[in-house]
């Protein structure tokens, strides 16, 4: 399938994931925390009776949320990203907004743990570089209800790579998703090598 539907005049998308950029995670973060503290100090004034203090500034605490739930929904809308493979002929990359590397692509990866009040929480990594180590860095959160990724890599990335673009998947079991199809087309492509290996020894 990968040799007869391979056109090398056209970049043909054969798998896509949409993902966030990492940066602005924290802002977004802190907008909508705002934007929350305002419509909990507007509900219980509403609904709980306002003290003198506060009373007829019911308008303000409306404004002040609408004032930071604005700008955290252009936040979130800006760090939206597709990961894709594509396809070119015999060339095949991953490429998102800002960045590519070229298969066959090495797959790395970590995993730690942190505590919120005592809860776990799992931040895990995949680390995608090409022979030119150009990479990728994608990274999952995940709950204590979801534990860690089983068999995740463990040798840690190679910090010799430079990763032209940080992103988040935007689902838990995403991130095994994209190394599961990573290292599908791996193959394809090992694949493919031998194919016009043996053409040429022909």
């Amino acid at each position: 399938m990968y040799r007869t539907s391979a056109n090398p005049n056209v970049d043909e998308v054969v798998y896509s994931l949409d993902v966030v950029a990492s940066a602005g995670k924290h802002v977004l973060g802190v907008l909508l925390a705002l934007s929350m503290i305002c419509l909990v100090c507007l509900g219980v004034t509403l609904f709980a009776g306002a003290p003198r203090e506060v009373a007829g500034l019911e308008w303000l605490m409306a404004l002040g949320a609408a004032c930071f739930a604005l700008p955290a929904l252009f936040v979130h809308r800006g760090r939206a990203r597709t990961l894709r493979i594509v396809r070119n002929g015999d060339t095949v990359r991953l490429a998102t907004e800002g960045a590519e590397v070229v298969f066959p692509i090495t797959c790395r990866g970590a995993q730690v743990t942190m505590h919120v009040e005592g809860i776990p929480m799992y931040e895990a990594y995949l680390q995608l570089s090409d022979a030119t180590k150009k990479g990728i860095v994608v990274g999952e959160t995940r709950g204590a209800i979801h534990g860690k990724i089983a068999g995740w890599f463990e040798g840690g990335v190679d910090p010799e790579v430079r990763a032209g673009a940080s992103l988040e998947v935007r689902a838990t079991g995403h991130l095994e998703r994209l190394r599961d199809a990573v290292e599908e087309w791996n193959k394809a492509v090992a694949n493919e090598h031998r194919f016009r290996q043996r053409d040429a020894e022909d």
